[in-house]
């Protein structure tokens, strides 16, 4: 009965935990409706309206004061519009309108005049437009529309001269409608058109030459669709949904040459095809949902026909529904269907023992329709809907009992339909619509537990006796305590002390160590054991302090002109050398290796000689017969 009662504690205090968070509305924008947010600077770019201007380009950094308008681009009420964002050299690049331009590619670093045209490309008020972009080497390749050449791939680097089509793919005003640009290895893959071949597969290394047709799976003139709308990535190897007008639309492969395009697997025998789609990596496999025989699964690839098989149990199938699929400690989650439960959160390590169901949020056959998942890092957060609150955010731990809802931001059945959750630093961000403020941008402050940082460790000698470390944190969550191990061999190490850690933003921790027992050893190696309330932990950096007395040889003791001081040591160390009356005749820095002390202007007679470290530390002393 104790047991249970814990268990009971240990889940509602989890219940408070999540609850304790919310989102809260930004900045009332109606009749805004934000949408592109990408993260620039430490801040949230998007492109909403105020009522005064028209869609343009706004900044947040999650305060009411800090939302603002960046640009009013097409000045007044018209939009302007802003989208196809991308980072690029540390700037912002997009395409937005204005009405001597048309559409053209903006760039920006966050300031009004830092706001500027790149180029216009299809001059005059003549749109180029632009629906997708990959970046390779510093340089942004996308498709756009210069009236001339048509619909072709053209490429920038943020500056008007380096700002020029690819290849014009089909000559003259015809276009080729490059799609789904994806970098892959050295070279972008993407869809293109042309009259001989239809719509085939390409690839680029960015010059005109290196721009070509990979294969033409589909012999002769292809249907002019677009089969696959992702290119997944898998070891610097493409993968594709395509049609070969045989197989139907199947898993193919290419490491962007002829010879390496090829189908993986005909997962869905005859001419009907298996259209995979949703790919993602995960423990070096290439998981994607296919459906086989009428049946949506979940599949993997290790990109060989063997090593292509479906994950699925006798309790049913798991499709996706067209959802994402996300990466959380180390299983893979997804939008999973079987015949019991409907469509919901589950999750799998890859194994079909180990693919199951996480929870059933919308109790019974109905489904939870899971949109955006998204790793936050101690747990997932997405949005889900049920009968009684409609599609609000929920989180997970990767358990059912960890499974919550974490806010109903518009009471009721309508649901806010939260979406385009956003990370920057511990906030996390996202849109969301209400009755009463149409859809405008939400945070949560400190809700992302971001990773303990080491930002500095250092040990050194206070004294012949001790050492003293001090350590400085960043982002401690749920941390426990801190365990100081030391090491003679720098193999083995043992724990020496225990500091409790604070779990602020920042913090500084010390620790003296005594070492009166290792005055033997030349060296002593220091590292700083983090562990977690759950008893996760992990390492600092290693940090050493030398044994200055040890690393000392003075010689000879009698001389006639100098004497050697071999020093081996890391601290810095300074002689100083004194008669017997005690006044100082030489204070000089040792260097590592050998020091040559010069003495020949000495009167003949016994001198003193200290050295002491940068702590005023005295580490060795003795004397010196000049004769």
């Amino acid at each position: 009965m104790k047991k249970c009662f814990i268990t009971l504690v240990v889940f509602f205090a989890l219940c408070v935990q999540l609850f304790a968070q919310s989102f809260s509305l930004v900045k009332d924008y109606t009749p805004g409706a934000p949408t592109e947010l990408i993260v620039y600077n430490g801040k949230v770019y998007f492109k909403n309206s105020d009522g005064v201007v028209g869609n343009e380009l706004f900044v947040t950094d999650g305060t009411s004061a800090g939302t603002n308008l960046v640009k009013d681009i097409r000045p007044g009420s018209a939009n302007g519009g802003c989208y196809a964002f991308s980072i690029l050299n540390n700037k912002m690049y997009f395409f937005s309108g204005t009405a001597a331009n048309g559409v053209e590619l903006f760039e920006s670093d966050g300031t009004n005049a830092g706001t500027v045209l790149v180029k216009d490309i299809n001059p005059g008020a003549g749109s180029s437009g632009s629906a997708f972009f990959a970046t390779l080497n510093g340089i942004r390749y996308f498709d756009a529309q210069d009236g001339p050449n048509g619909l072709e791939l053209w490429r920038t680097d943020g500056t008007t001269a380096g700002t020029y089509m690819v290849k014009d793919i089909v000559p003259g005003a015809g276009s080729s409608f490059p799609a789904n640009l994806t970098t892959v290895g050295n070279k972008i893959f993407f869809w293109a058109y042309n009259a001989l071949s239809g719509v085939e597969m390409w690839v680029s290394d960015g010059t005109a030459a290196g721009t070509m047709l990979l294969k033409d799976i589909y012999a002769g003139v292809s249907p002019n669709t677009y089969e696959g709308t992702q290119i997944g990535n898998l070891n610097d190897v493409a993968y594709f949904a395509k049609n070969d007008g045989i197989n139907g639309v199947e898993l193919w492969r290419s490491d962007g040459t002829t010879a390496g395009t090829y189908m993986v697997k005909d997962i869905s025998s005859g001419p009907t095809g298996s259209n995979p789609f949703n790919f993602i990596v995960f423990n070096n496999e290439l998981y994607f949902i296919a459906t086989e025989a009428g049946v949506s699964k979940l599949w993997k690839t290790n990109g060989t026909q063997a090593g292509t098989v479906a994950l699925a149990t006798a309790a049913g199938t798991h499709g996706n529904g067209g959802m994402s699929m996300v990466v959380f400690q180390n299983k893979l989650y997804f939008y999973g269907t079987d015949a019991t439960h409907g469509s919901e959160l589950w999750k799998t390590d890859g194994t079909i023992p180990g693919t199951v169901l996480v929870k059933d949020i919308n109790p019974g056959i109905s489904s939870s329709s899971l949109k955006n998942l998204t790793n936050i890092g101690d747990k997932i957060i997405f949005s889900a809907t049920t009968p009684t609150a409609g599609a609000e955010p929920w989180v997970s731990n990767g358990t059912e009992m960890g499974t919550l809802q974490l806010q109903d931001i518009e009471p009721g059945v309508n649901g806010s339909n939260i979406e385009q959750f956003t990370i920057v630093g511990s906030k996390l961000f996202a849109t969301a619509q209400t009755l009463a403020n149409e859809r405008d941008v939400y945070v949560i402050n400190d809700f992302v537990a971001l990773p303990l940082r080491f930002i500095s460790f250092t040990a050194k000698s206070c004294t012949s006796a001790t050492a003293c470390l001090e350590w400085k944190t960043a982002d401690e969550v749920q941390v426990a305590y801190f365990d100081i191990e030391r090491s003679t061999d720098g193999v083995n190490y043992s724990k020496t002390g225990r500091v409790v850690a604070k779990n602020g933003r920042t913090n500084s921790y010390s620790f003296t160590d005594d070492i009166a027992s290792l005055q033997h050893y030349t060296s002593v190696l220091y590292r700083i054991r983090q562990v977690d309330v759950d008893g996760k932990f992990s390492y600092s950096k290693t940090s050493s302090i030398s044994n200055a007395a040890l690393a000392l040889k003075v010689f000879p003791s009698i001389t006639n002109s100098s004497f050697t001081v071999q020093y081996n040591g890391l601290e810095k160390m300074h002689i100083v050398v004194r008669n017997n009356s005690g006044s100082t005749l030489l204070n000089k820095p040792l260097l590592m290796g050998s020091n040559t002390i010069q003495v020949q202007h000495f009167s003949a007679g016994t001198y003193l000689y200290s050295i002491v470290a940068s702590s005023g530390d005295v580490i060795k002393t003795g004397k010196i017969v000049k004769q």
